[in-house]
């Protein structure tokens, strides 16, 4: 058997093994949904196969909304980067034209001086018959044509060459903010949130300032979307997205960090104070009423439980967090809607 048929073979077996778990966890096999548990089947991406082993290990729960959310991370946004450098690319080919451009104008303008000095030349030679005065004339005349003619097609290319570039830059932009930002709540998503929190770890280390994180999810969300639906679902996410981002501080970094889970890391900022913040965002969220905006029917209101933590001074991004998902934990554990700090907990126990 060749390779590609070997490989096709297993393919196969792997893409009949994704059919049946599917199944077996009553999820119907939507493309995103065999994607990420073939993929985790296939064991080519280690971190997408942790992350579905520590659900299974924690509740056990794997369903749509949990395979959506894991896409969400790990497909979604796999294309920005290659954009990115396909628009670079381009940006450098136009760079390179704007180069040969600049090249053009150069030789234009010596050729231009040239012809000048030729003119010149000529005038002071000049013999005052008629002759020669009008050849002189339509000369000179002919350098000015050829010279703005130059100059107008120059102006173009450059005014083209200019378009492209900011219009590619534009793209850039656009693109680098899709790649940070969750494509439902518009906050920051996961991967933006863990790139950076090391950074406000780094600098609260050196500036010797606190540092706080809360992690937050909402209460029985996932009765709340089996009763209502996803769509629903998913206007409660923008909902509290919305109320997250009124209490929070331009410093603060916000982002939906999974699901219905989500983190904000606080610089600056007291336990005390954090635990503040965190307060006044579970008390806004209570007091909106849910609307469904399809036929205007009550939906009720939703709760969060929150967990907070401040930073060690020894203690990387990955302990700060665990430390804030442990209160959450707690939080749940306590009768959820509420706050819970980590050295609280830690003291209990």
């Amino acid at each position: 058997m060749s390779a590609s048929a070997a490989t096709a073979t297993n393919n196969n077996d792997i893409g009949a093994e994704v059919i049946r778990a599917l199944d077996s966890m009553n999820i119907p096999p939507k493309p995103e949904y065999y994607q990420v548990w073939f993929s985790h089947l296939e064991s080519s991406n280690d971190a997408l196969s942790t992350e579905i082993q520590t659900k299974i290990a924690g509740d056990g729960k794997v369903d749509e909304y949990f395979l959506h959310a894991v896409h969400e991370q790990y497909f979604a946004l796999a294309h920005p980067p290659k954009q990115i450098e396909h628009f670079a690319s381009e940006m450098l080919n136009e760079t390179n034209a704007l180069q040969k451009l600049s090249k053009i104008f150069n030789t234009n303008t010596k050729q231009f001086s040239s012809d000048l000095e030729d003119a010149s030349h000529n005038v002071s030679n000049f013999s005052g018959d008629s002759d020669d005065s009008a050849k002189l004339l339509s000369s000179l005349a002919d350098i000015a044509q050829n010279a703005i003619a130059r100059s107008t097609a120059l102006e173009k290319d450059l005014t083209n060459a200019s378009q492209k570039i900011e219009n590619l830059q534009t793209s850039i932009e656009s693109i680098t903010k899709d790649a940070k930002t969750d494509f439902l709540t518009k906050l920051n998503n996961r991967r933006y949130f863990d790139s950076t929190i090391s950074q406000l770890i780094t600098a609260a280390n050196s500036e010797e300032t606190p540092l706080c994180m809360i992690v937050a999810d909402i209460d029985h969300f996932k009765a709340f979307n089996d009763k209502w639906g996803h769509p629903v679902g998913d206007q409660v996410l923008k909902l509290v997205a919305d109320v997250l981002q009124e209490n929070v501080k331009g410093q603060d970094l916000l982002s939906r960090y999974g699901g219905e889970e989500f983190a904000l890391a606080l610089p600056n900022t007291s336990l005390k104070d954090a635990m503040t913040v965190a307060d006044n965002i579970r008390v806004a969220v209570t007091k909106r009423k849910l609307i469904n905006r399809s036929n205007s029917q009550s939906l009720g209101r939703v709760s969060m439980s929150f967990g907070v933590a401040q930073l060690n001074d020894d203690w990387p991004a990955e302990t700060l967090y665990k430390a804030a998902d442990d209160a959450l934990y707690q939080a749940k554990e306590n009768g959820r809607n509420r706050v819970e700090c980590w050295t609280e907990v830690s003291e209990e126990t």
